[in-house]
């Protein structure tokens, strides 16, 4: 059966497939003694015998080197520094989709930790270092979801319980992913009482004051799920109701109760929530909303009124229908009025004010009101004019123009002159402006003479729009 030869002689398929196999090792062996990038791929993927982790970490750590610059690595090189751990990540998916999961754990295991260490000496504002942990982590994730022989299983355990807590993960919530999944694969009430230990050691071990780093529910949460686990039921319930000044369990507990319309009880957890969470808003604000739940579910409007309107006052558009519909028919236009005219008296000390009668307006269809809104704010005018645009052409025009006034102001690099001619002027001739547009042109031309650049852009622009 003959081989179909590529139409390209000169193609890389053709000259490859002209060269015999001695021909071709010899190049590969020229590419990687050039390139030590080609050698540790070429080693991570197509090696014979397994790795051990050290060799792993070698490949990672050339790549990580090759990228140092005076012992840190720049944002501009972190990409490339990956290209070891991403080769070594290969191998590991590799063995994972074979099933053999020992060997992907140990290529996933040396990632993870030269990679977090790397964060303490790279510049990884793009992420790509970060990618790479997130992905050793999916690997041992899929590992500790399978049905593992005993010897993987439990080196996997051992290692999850001795490694969460290394001073690599601290200020990351990585190492409490480890300790998770040493929960998920542990059997037996020896290990459950090693992963209890290392729970345990989380509070023992932290200063008075580093208690709140627990506060977010992650270690109670995980202690109720080993004794839960484990068959400890009521000692799993205890703990769960001791502990609920912990959010995440106050949270469960509420909705609990709502479900069995247990109101009065959900007032007493949203309550003390409240008081308990005084400086942390957003979950003030998640408390209140169930005691809205409950107003709700108990149709107790006045009570739902009022907490309503500072749901809404609070910036929370969503909650207006709720206040309006308080209102008999017959006494909401006074309402209405009161509303909007106290919205009306903030505006010059609060920009909530300007959103929420924004709001307002275009949901009363009140749209000349509206527009005398926008006039005190011109800058505002992209987030209504699809809206004034219809009604009130020439003035939203006008607002758009006088936005363009101060960009062009506050411009002073070639790329800002390029959009405002290529976004700004452009849009103006999109709503029909175009006499403003070559009004504006006119305007900036004499107003920026000292700005070559501003005039390059604008005569470039003019050309392309023929408005020459």
């Amino acid at each position: 059966m003959k081989t179909e030869k590529p139409d390209n002689p000169n193609s890389i398929d053709a000259i490859l497939d002209s060269l015999d196999r001695k021909e071709l090792v010899r190049i590969i062996k020229e590419q990687a003694d050039m390139d030590e990038n080609v050698e540790s791929k070429i080693i991570a993927k197509y090696s014979i015998c397994d790795l051990t982790k050290g060799e792993y970490k070698k490949i990672i750590s050339s790549a990580l080197n090759r990228c140092m610059n005076r012992g840190f690595i720049p944002y501009n090189a972190s990409s490339s520094a990956c290209s070891g751990a991403e080769s070594v990540l290969g191998k590991a998916q590799d063995n994972l989709k074979a099933g053999r999961v020992a060997q992907a754990l140990t290529a996933a295991q040396a990632v993870l930790e030269k990679m977090v260490a790397a964060l303490q000496y790279a510049d990884d504002s793009g992420g790509s270092i970060g990618s790479c942990i997130e992905s050793s982590l999916e690997i041992y994730q899929d590992a500790s979801k399978r049905k593992l022989d005993e010897k993987t299983r439990k080196d996997f355990f051992n290692y999850l319980v001795k490694d969460w807590d290394n001073e690599r993960y601290k200020g990351w919530d990585w190492g409490l992913q480890l300790l998770e999944m040493a929960i998920d694969i542990h059997v037996g009430q020896s290990e459950a009482e090693k992963v209890l230990a290392a729970i345990e050691s989380c509070f023992e071990n932290s200063a008075p004051n580093e208690k709140h780093k627990w506060h977010d529910g992650t270690v109670y949460r995980l202690k109720h799920k080993v004794l839960f686990k484990t068959g400890k039921t009521g000692e799993a319930e205890r703990f769960f109701n001791e502990n609920l000044h912990v959010p995440e369990f106050r949270r469960i507990a509420i909705e609990e109760a709502f479900k069995n319309k247990n109101y009065e009880r959900v007032i007493e957890l949203v309550d003390s929530g409240i008081e308990s969470d005084t400086k942390l808003a957003g979950l003030v604000h998640e408390w209140k909303r169930w005691k809205l739940k409950v107003y709700q579910a108990r149709n107790e409007k006045d009570k739902i009124r009022t907490l309503s309107l500072e749901f809404f006052l609070g910036g929370g558009t969503d909650s207006y229908e709720v206040y309006k519909a308080t209102f008999p028919e017959d006494e909401w236009p006074a309402e209405y009025k009161r509303l909007t005219g106290r919205l009306q008296e903030a505006l010059d000390r609060s920009h909530v004010a300007f959103g929420l009668l924004g709001f307002i307006f275009v949901k009363e269809k009140e749209i000349g009101k509206l527009l005398e809104l926008v006039k005190r704010s011109p800058g505002s005018i992209s987030g209504y004019e699809k809206i004034l645009l219809p009604v009130y052409p020439d003035e939203v025009i006008s607002m758009v123009a006088e936005k363009l006034r101060e960009e062009a102001d506050d411009a002073g690099a070639r790329n800002e002159y390029w959009r405002l001619c290529n976004y700004g002027l452009k849009h103006l001739l999109e709503i029909k402006g175009r006499d403003k547009a070559l009004e504006l042109i006119e305007e900036f031309r004499q107003k920026y003479p000292r700005r070559p650049a501003m005039l390059e852009e604008i005569n470039k622009f003019m050309k392309k729009k023929d408005l020459a």
